[in-house]
Formats: C-alpha cells, structure tokens, sequence
C-alpha cells in the first residue's frame, strides 16, 4: 500500500514542513518487517503519524518496474507535500 494516504495529520498544525526519515527493514515480499526513525522532524505528533502509517500499510508497494524496493530503506515525509 502507499503510505501517505495513510497518514492522518493536520498539516495546518506545524510550521514549516519539517522532514522525518525512517529506515524501513522490508521482507523480500515487501511485508514491514521494522523501521526506526534515522532524523526526526522535531514534531513528535508528525514522526508518531508516520511510523502509524507505515504499520497500517504493512508493506511497500513494488517500484515502476514491478519489483519489490531493497531489504533497506530510507523514507522521507514531509507534512505539506
């Protein structure tokens, strides 16, 4: 599933559009085995709707080419785009 629909957050609430990055682990099939988020926006409510996010949609979905991403990845959100 895509993440960012899955992320319920006001943007309206936070200044700016402070990034999180979070290192997602991937199983081959694309299942969410772990992530952890590697910088924080600084916001704690934006970083909590992330990682909630990335629980909700389980696994990433395959890239152009119908492939399944590395065993590793690292995941920018910002709030406002």
């Amino acid at each position: 599933k895509k993440v960012k629909p899955l992320i319920v957050f006001n943007p309206e609430s936070i200044s700016g559009n402070p990034a999180t990055v979070v290192l997602v682990t991937l199983a081959p099939d694309g299942a969410i085995l772990s992530t952890s988020i590697q910088s924080s926006s600084g916001n704690a409510g934006w970083d909590r709707a992330v990682l909630l996010a990335l629980s909700r949609a389980e696994s990433l979905p395959k890239d152009d080419n119908g492939k399944i991403p590395q065993s590793e990845v690292k995941l920018t959100f910002k709030p406002k785009d």
